[in-house]
């Protein structure tokens, strides 16, 4: 029976009956009251609990981390970096640090170690050592999985439009950018970019985060 009430498909239907019974208060006794609106708090919490999934290791998609951001070379000599901060910025996402860096490649193996062992890695190395790299370290609720959203799928064949890659590529040999794919990766990656005093700390506008 508990397993029927607590079935997600089933919890509004009886929120929304509980609902009508609460506006017809001629049927319902003082006692049914209290122990209705009890019932009610029950699937609140429920269903409030329910919406809290942990995204990973803990987290919930309710707090707030840093994920990193890697805007690469054809990024830049297309001149649509300003298009990517403001998309970051709109999302009340709060850059906390940001710097332009050469990427040699040992750093690109280091970097990029799951796929050094790939055919394909020479090319990736040509193509994130031609020119400035812009990383940025983006602070903000559940930001990994948000910033992630933001740029679309890896491949932008596949990005929808709407996301980075889906307004502004149309092949994986030029994505426009890399961004954590974990709260785990974020936190090696920023280490890796970013000394603890370039992470800056700010209060952004009260109305958001």
């Amino acid at each position: 029976m508990l397993s029927f009430f607590m079935q997600e498909n089933n919890i509004f239907i009886i929120v929304l009956v509980f609902a009508y019974f609460f506006n017809e208060k001629s049927l319902l006794s003082r006692y049914e009251t209290i122990y209705s609106q009890r019932f009610l708090s029950i699937i609140y919490s429920y269903m409030h609990n329910t919406g809290k999934k942990e995204s990973e290791a803990g987290k919930t998609q309710f707090e707030m981390h840093k994920t990193l951001i890697l805007i690469k070379p054809d990024t830049i000599a297309r001149g649509i970096v300003g298009d990517i901060l403001s998309r970051i910025e709109k999302k009340s996402l709060k850059i906390v640090a940001m710097k332009f860096i050469d990427m040699t490649e040992e750093l690109c193996r280091e970097h990029y170690a799951h796929i050094a062992h790939q055919p394909f890695f020479p090319k990736i190395v040509s193509y994130m050592t031609d020119g400035p790299v812009l990383a940025l370290v983006i602070e903000g609720i559940d930001s990994v999985r948000q910033v992630r959203n933001l740029c679309g799928a890896t491949d932008p064949q596949f990005a929808a439009p709407g996301t980075i890659r889906g307004d502004h590529s149309c092949t994986i040999d030029y994505n426009l950018i890399h961004s954590s794919d974990s709260i785990a990766s974020a936190d090696i990656e920023i280490a890796r970019f970013f000394i603890t005093e370039e992470v800056f700390q700010y209060t952004k506008n009260v109305y958001v985060n």
